[in-house]
């Protein structure tokens, strides 16, 4: 099987997430090191070079808990490749099987940089794979790192031009309401190709396809932004003084089940998507090998096809559901979040010895 024939469950902006103190409009809830346990194998990184080294950043400007952390300090970009590295090495020595990495960065960052950055104790040259990506077999990038970047500006061994991968636009469209040019957020589905140096959709020779599936309106209405981030941060804040009190509790807020009242990343919703994708003027056949969403969680419907044998990104599809709209779900999730400070208050008074793990 090739490795642009998989379907790789795949985080956006991984690293904005309100487990690393971004709590105003973060992409995700968990940590890049636990989007590692649940099964995610690609990952979206703004870098940006400041102050002599390559920081993931939301944007270049430097405002904590918007753009970085809410301590100040920047996520350097070589730790969290290091962070990829050591999973790697963990897999390869207990498991048969094997893993692989797949990277797209939207740079600012000349690549010969980023490459002599993330090269420091030789990583780079042992990990990244330098092969064209779109002829590869899933064995030949086993226990690698593929690593694609936003521009060509530049070459380095490894980092891959945007010339190599497909990928859909994620902008929205604009209505006329009232003479005033709007954005439509249902207007999201089209697929349209993306520019910016990626290969065109009629180019038979490029097989990876980035699909682009995420969306600001479901993350506002689900609570993502503002409230969850905030919450979770104030949870994070009682776990440590129940750590420093001796108290065996765990009340981490990201990694509870909320309802929500619109999951863009349901199979329905997918499935509309990938219709539109698929209807598009596309040679061969349509290969989603990189499906990116926000907020992605340990049950989303991404991960139906990551490595299951009677699923290649040819077939990779989600059966078709009935999209609902539930009011009753948006009172659901102020009743758990009420759940959710009673949990913590008991927490205090008692403690208990259940943890809720990410397996």
């Amino acid at each position: 099987m090739l490795y642009s024939e998989s379907c790789i469950p795949t985080s956006h902006n991984s690293f904005s997430s309100s487990s690393n103190g971004f709590i105003l409009w973060p992409q995700q809830h968990l940590s890049i090191k636990d989007q590692l346990k649940i099964g995610v194998r690609g990952f979206m990184l703004d870098i940006y070079y400041v102050d002599g080294d390559i920081v993931l950043r939301h944007t270049s400007k430097s405002i904590p808990g918007v753009t970085k952390p809410l301590n100040g300090k920047d996520i350097l970009f070589y730790d969290t490749f290091k962070e990829f590295v050591d999973f790697l090495d963990k897999k390869s020595t207990k498991e048969a099987d094997c893993s692989t990495i797949t990277i797209l960065l939207e740079s600012y960052v000349l690549n010969k940089k980023t490459y002599e950055i993330i090269n420091k104790e030789g990583l780079a040259d042992k990990y990244l794979y330098t092969m064209n990506p779109n002829s590869a077999s899933l064995a030949d990038v086993c226990n690698k790192i593929v690593l694609f970047t936003s521009h060509s500006r530049d070459m380095a061994p490894g980092v891959h031009p945007p010339s190599l991968y497909k990928e859909n636009d994620y902008k929205y469209y604009s209505d006329e309401f009232l003479g005033y040019s709007t954005l439509n957020f249902l207007e999201y589905e089209k697929c349209e190709e993306r520019a910016e140096g990626r290969a065109k959709y009629i180019n038979p020779d490029i097989k990876i396809f980035c699909f682009n599936h995420f969306s600001s309106l479901s993350a506002l209405l689900t609570l993502n932004i503002c409230i969850k981030p905030i919450l979770h941060q104030l949870t994070e804040v009682v776990d440590q003084n129940l750590e420093s009190l001796n108290i065996d509790c765990e009340s981490r807020l990201a990694k509870f089940n909320f309802l929500k009242p619109i999951d863009y990343a349901k199979k329905s919703f997918l499935h509309s998507h990938l219709d539109q994708c698929k209807s598009q003027d596309i040679k061969d056949k349509f290969h989603p090998t990189l499906i990116a969403v926000d907020f992605i969680e340990k049950d989303s419907d991404v991960f139906l096809c990551y490595k299951d044998e009677n699923c290649s990104g040819a077939k990779c599809d989600f059966i078709e559901e009935e999209i609902t709209y539930d009011l009753y779900s948006i009172i659901g999730t102020g009743i758990i979040t009420l759940a959710t400070a009673l949990l913590i208050g008991r927490c205090y008074l008692f403690g208990n010895d259940q943890h809720d793990h990410i397996d």
